[in-house]
């Protein structure tokens, strides 16, 4: 699933500087949110993710402080926790849920939100280790600050709206219930990440 080499566009490029949140703007056309487009969309996101925590965990070694390696070790494990939870939630959107609908429900949009606020951590953090390093003089202090922001002005709006939308006891999204648990997970697995991010 993750190898197959689909050329699209990236219709996932929300930031808090880019453009408003997914909620408050006209959906994307369909066509993006069509299943071979997002597994394209998401299995190149993930691979990248995951070489970028494999390079992490190299690149960390070379920090010899032991209070700041302690921190990036705390913050790869957070990574890596983040990176189990997305691609569970992932493989069952795109087998389970994605071939019986047709439009960009609020999980699919909460997946791919949290595949950008991934790839903005990964930058700050290897930012931060070049710095503990010793191979850059400029130290990215605005981390948690970036982070917490994503998180509450995409990811929170999205994860009640997911919440929202299974949970209706009336319509809902029957569909989408069975994957709550994984969206939970994954949900917990940022927060913490995220709390991680700002006590360092």
């Amino acid at each position: 699933m993750l190898n197959a080499a689909i050329p699209v566009d990236t219709p996932f490029t929300w930031g808090p500087a880019q453009s408003p949140s997914p909620l408050d703007h006209t959906p994307p056309p369909g066509s993006r949110y069509d299943r071979d487009t997002i597994r394209g969309t998401w299995g190149n996101a993930f691979v990248h993710f995951d070489a970028r925590i494999r390079m992490l965990r190299l690149c960390s070694k070379d920090v010899r402080e032991a209070s700041s390696r302690l921190e990036l070790d705390w913050c790869i494990a957070c990574l890596a926790d983040v990176r189990s939870a997305l691609y569970q939630l992932h493989v069952r959107v795109v087998d389970d849920y994605l071939p019986q609908v047709s439009h960009a429900s609020p999980i699919v949009i909460y997946v791919s939100e949290a595949y950008v606020w991934c790839g903005d951590v990964l930058e700050d953090v290897q930012a931060r280790v070049r710095f503990l390093s010793g191979g850059s003089s400029v130290c990215v202090s605005s981390i948690a600050e970036d982070s917490s922001a994503y998180i509450d002005d995409f990811l929170e709006p999205l994860f009640q709206e997911v919440c929202e939308s299974c949970r209706a006891p009336d319509a809902g999204e029957p569909l989408a219930r069975p994957l709550m648990p994984l969206v939970e997970r994954l949900h917990v697995a940022i927060v913490s990440l995220n709390w991680v991010l700002r006590a360092a």
